[in-house]
């Protein structure tokens, strides 16, 4: 006798089409609520780079603190990027501190 279908998939396959449709549901979700909170704040671009970079900077994880001073790199010239990367000098890491030195060079170098 075969057991009663109960209408869901079983198989492997059917596990990983049900997995990506929920992963995607979970995309499409989270992209709204990013995007009404963007609307709603009200910030401009510049603005939301600058909250993106400072928050970067201030993370735990030293990877991601690496990235966020590296990316001052494309704002020679401005006066935050370069005490920002000042800061990130004399931070506790020292993969922060020469990913700070290294833009606060190439900062210096392309100012205008």
């Amino acid at each position: 006798m075969t057991p009663p279908r109960t209408g869901r998939m079983t198989s492997p396959q059917g596990k990983l089409v049900g997995s990506l449709l929920k992963g995607a549901a979970y995309a499409a979700l989270l992209a709204l609520i990013a995007g009404a909170g963007v609307l709603s704040a009200a910030e401009t671009p510049a603005q939301q780079a600058w909250k993106m970079l400072r928050s970067g900077v201030s993370q735990k994880h030293t990877g991601k603190r690496v990235q966020a001073v590296r990316a001052l790199r494309l704002l020679p010239g401005d006066s935050e990027a370069t005490e920002t990367a000042e800061a990130a000098l004399r931070d506790r890491n020292p993969q922060v501190r020469t990913a700070a030195a290294t833009e606060y060079k190439l900062i210096w170098r392309n100012r205008s």
